[in-house]
């Protein structure tokens, strides 16, 4: 199989002549496929869609959903003030029980996928 691409515009009495390489012989079946890539927007046209966009009821309840996902995450204040390790960890400092070796190595709990 051989492909073989050209582009063209499309002229004003919408016919288009392929050239067809010589090395491929009379009578050979080959398939032609049209692909048409529409023309890039103006940039007034997408504004004015953007604007349409903003009145789109479907647009309007997915920010819906969107924001209430975000409404307990937007409620968090955060904690202003700064303590270093050992006067946040001072409550469970010493009172830790360890069941084993802290250090050793734990690679066969994982399994590799």
């Amino acid at each position: 199989m051989e492909a073989i691409r050209q582009i063209v515009r499309i002229p004003g009495n919408h016919e288009v002549k392929i050239k067809v390489p010589e090395h491929l012989a009379p009578d050979e079946l080959m398939e032609v496929i049209l692909l048409i890539k529409p023309r890039r927007q103006s940039f007034k046209k997408k504004i004015k869609e953007l604007k349409k966009t903003a009145k789109d009821p479907m647009y309007l309840e997915d920010m819906n959903a969107i924001n209430q996902d975000f409404q307990y995450t937007d409620k968090v204040i955060p904690n202003k003030e700064k303590r270093d390790a050992a006067e946040v960890f001072a409550e469970i400092r010493g009172k830790v029980k360890y069941h084993e070796d802290i250090l050793c190595q734990e690679t066969g709990e994982w399994t590799e996928g």
